[in-house]
């Protein structure tokens, strides 16, 4: 196998030296929920659900894995007839969690350091504004994923009451697992 030769030739070649290796995993494609001015969960990975299980990976070793990270990926569309954007007015709508293998949900922590303030994962009023109908607003989130203790954890994804200004918000997520070897 090509990968196994690779990553024996890395060892072999880093005995002294730590060598890391990132790997990024696809866990879902073009997962959508549309938000409404109601608050509820959109699960974008059902807890404790096969679609949550990394597949790929190029080692089997737990101990080798450094750090993991949730990638997501998305868009937001507006389809109201005029602006929309988040409704954050409570502290707890629109927040981004994630669990394992069906266990209580964590806040995501934000990595990027400029984004200090949103270190809970709590999403504000303005992220995804959308001034008038059909515009579209991209986003990137990366958060570290804290209490593996499996290469096979299944990742549930949520946006805890999740809710818009105005109905018909629609979010569309990819959600790739991005793993850091220690070789």
């Amino acid at each position: 196998n090509i990968t196994e030769n690779y990553v024996t030739y890395v060892k072999e070649m880093s005995s002294k030296t730590a060598v890391y290796l990132e790997q990024t995993l696809p866990l879902i494609m073009n997962r959508e929920q549309t938000l409404t001015t109601v608050a509820t969960h959109a699960d974008f990975i059902l807890s404790n659900s096969a679609d949550g299980i990394p597949v790929g990976m190029i080692d089997a070793e737990f101990g080798n894995l450094a750090k993991a990270f949730l990638l997501i990926i998305g868009r937001a569309v507006n389809t109201y007839d005029g602006q929309n954007n988040l409704d954050c007015t409570t502290a707890t709508h629109n927040q981004w969690r994630y669990n394992l293998d069906g266990d209580v949900y964590w806040d995501l922590v934000n990595t990027a350091p400029r984004e200090a303030s949103k270190s809970d994962g709590q999403m504000r009023d303005t992220d995804w504004e959308c001034m008038v109908q059909g515009v579209v607003h991209p986003f990137t989130l990366m958060a570290e994923i804290k209490y593996m203790t499996a290469l096979n954890n299944r990742i549930g994804l949520r946006l805890r009451n999740a809710r818009s200004r105005q109905n018909n918000l629609i979010v569309t997520v990819d959600v790739y697992l991005k793993v850091v070897w220690k070789l």
